[in-house]
């Protein structure tokens, strides 16, 4: 009786006044139970097969198969009147074709959606690795927040690069905060840029450059012309190695030059325990995160709003 009488008083002041009464805080979430994230890593592998191995089995049969088709196109092209540099491309491109078309789905669809999760996964379980060894995180917030960017879909397919295209955000992107974790967000997206994206991007390049004056060889006859559409098929991809490198370089250095200022002129507080987390109370932070990419048309490379 004396709890249901406070709660009654509380309830006619709302109506009497126009206020609310105040709801009860939600408990915290509970960490995940154990085998949760090995269950996800798993989902996430038949996932990211499901994009890229189809076109893996798709080059295992048609490469081959077009290598010996080469000799019977290159006969075929001389039969029907064609220069022999002519029937020179057609044989090339018999394999040339098969295989670009192969590369395009197994890269294109790395970079533009299994990549980018992964790459995610990998900053926010840094930063809660982070506060965990600065004591200001936990392991149930390591594994809560893991479990969270795991079970982030793909993102969608996209056009074939060059160039690459910007993902979506995910809603578990990570929120450094301070220099030292503005500073190791940046150099990871800095090594995926180096270690993922620009050589995955210049292997699918090597594909293209060889279809393109393959296929201008076939059509033209003009040697010339078949160099001409190879290099400017190479030059696209250095172009975009090239803009993934330095904005990547650049994001880092630039959020680190950031970072440094802030801490110099602004107190400095106290990292929440969860990697994804970021108050409106906290001053000069976001109640969102943002996810940026390395290259300007999009490398997929995953910045927080420390960035």
């Amino acid at each position: 009786m004396r709890t249901r009488i406070p709660l009654a008083l509380a309830a006619l002041s709302a109506a009497v006044l126009g206020t609310a009464v105040p709801a009860a805080a939600a408990p915290p979430a509970s960490p995940p139970p154990a085998g949760a994230l090995l269950q996800q890593f798993a989902r996430n592998q038949l996932q990211n097969c499901a994009a890229i191995c189809p076109y893996a089995a798709q080059g295992v049969l048609t490469v081959p198969a077009g290598l010996v088709a080469a000799p019977g196109a290159a006969l075929v092209a001389v039969g029907a009147g064609r220069t022999p540099l002519a029937a020179l491309g057609a044989g090339a491109a018999s394999v040339t074709a098969p295989a670009n078309a192969a590369m395009t789905g197994i890269i294109g669809n790395d970079l533009n959606q299994v990549v980018p999760r992964f790459q995610n996964g990998v900053l926010v379980g840094t930063i809660d690795l982070m506060r965990i060894g600065g004591g200001t995180g936990t392991v149930g917030a390591l594994r809560t927040d893991l479990l969270a960017a795991l079970q982030e879909s793909l993102p969608p397919v996209a056009p074939t690069p060059p160039p690459l295209t910007t993902p979506p955000p995910f809603g578990s992107a990570p929120a450094p905060q301070g220099p030292v974790e503005t500073s190791v967000v940046g150099a990871a997206n800095a090594f995926f840029a180096a270690a993922f994206y620009v050589p995955e991007l210049s292997l699918l390049g090597a594909t293209q450059t060889a279809n393109a004056a393959a296929t201008t060889l076939a059509g033209t006859g003009d040697p010339v012309a078949a160099a001409s559409a190879g290099a400017d098929a190479a030059g696209a991809v250095a172009t975009e190695d090239a803009s993934i490198l330095a904005d990547a370089l650049s994001r880092s250095g630039g959020a680190q030059r950031t970072a440094d200022s802030d801490s110099s002129s602004v107190p400095a507080t106290e990292p929440t325990t969860n990697a994804t987390e970021r108050t409106a109370d906290e001053p000069g932070t976001d109640t969102g995160t943002t996810q940026e990419t390395t290259a300007g048309d999009g490398a997929g490379v995953t910045t927080g709003d420390g960035d």
